[in-house]
């Protein structure tokens, strides 16, 4: 997806799921990676979580941290504890501008995005909580401004968890606008309706609006939150 995302650039990617299914892992993951890659900086709008839960995912996923263990406080080993500390508390200087401004406006994103020096990327987290929705084309709009691709965390209807395959598709997303982008990103999660051994992602691109599928079988690590290629033989 990262070798992709420079041709989405003023173009918009969703990310839709149900709750808890790990749509915002993903985006999240997407944010690390193109970074680490491009050297860009990468601008979160993150209406609905504590700040502090997106930096420490964020750190998590970057440098290998259990995640509970380390926002807690309780490592065992003090130095990884500081090294976490540290990282979170100088993540702004290292290429992520995190804004945790209470379900704003879109007008506000649109400033913050035009604002943001150098955004190579934007993430939106939780896009359902997102008001004052006035124009119904404003995610293309903030795509084309940047030129730069915008990720979008989104939910699914409820009406999902009532089929027998739960998968979600095109049709289940709430927003018209995203529903109507090229590509969308469908995640999957097995252990999200049946516990299993494996944790693992089923991340089903849509890949044009006839419904053209192509699915991807990712590992999610519920210890740091990371989301990464799947092994072979797992």
């Amino acid at each position: 997806m990262i070798e992709r995302i420079e041709n989405y650039k003023g173009k918009v990617l969703p990310i839709v799921g149900r709750p808890g299914m790990g749509q915002e892992s993903v985006a999240l993951q997407i944010a690390i990676d193109y970074h680490a890659r491009y050297g860009k900086t990468v601008l979160i709008i993150n209406p609905v979580e504590d700040e502090l839960d997106v930096r420490a995912r964020i750190v998590c996923i970057k440098d290998i941290f259990p995640f509970f263990e380390a926002k807690r406080g309780t490592m065992p080993d003090k130095e990884h504890q500081k090294r976490f500390d540290d990282a979170v508390k100088g993540l702004d200087k290292h290429g992520f501008v995190i804004d945790s401004t209470k379900e704003p406006p879109e007008i506000y994103i649109y400033d913050k995005a035009c604002e943001t020096e150098g955004v190579g990327l934007v993430v939106i987290l939780d896009y359902d909580f997102i008001t004052e929705r006035s124009s119904p084309i404003f995610l293309d709009m903030l795509a084309r401004r940047i030129d730069a691709p915008v990720v979008v965390s989104a939910l699914v209807e409820r009406k999902v968890d009532r089929r027998r395959d739960k998968l979600p598709k095109r049709k289940d997303i709430k927003s018209e606008e995203l529903k109507a982008q090229d590509t969308v990103i469908c995640v999957y999660r097995e252990n999200y309706y049946e516990l299993k051994e494996m944790d693992c992602e089923d991340i089903v691109l849509s890949v044009d609006r006839r419904g053209e599928l192509e699915a991807l079988q990712l590992a999610y690590d519920p210890y740091t939150f990371e989301v990464c290629r799947r092994k072979e033989n797992t």
